[in-house]
């Protein structure tokens, strides 16, 4: 499991996380959709309907 410090807001799950930033930046919610930050990315590997069931964390190694 990678470790990551992610500042969300109170009580919230990394799947509204994810909602939110995507919708900050205008992209789209569908599988393959990705927010990224300085050393990781979160990326949206499953989905049932409109619920995302599966986020790909993608680390950088250097």
């Amino acid at each position: 499991m990678g470790r990551l410090q992610l500042s969300g807001k109170k009580n919230e799950t990394l799947r509204d996380f994810m909602l939110r930033h995507l919708k900050e930046e205008n992209k789209t919610v569908a599988i393959g959709s990705c927010i990224y930050f300085n050393d990781f990315a979160l990326r949206i590997d499953s989905m049932r309907g409109d619920y995302i069931t599966r986020i790909e964390i993608i680390k950088s190694l250097y």
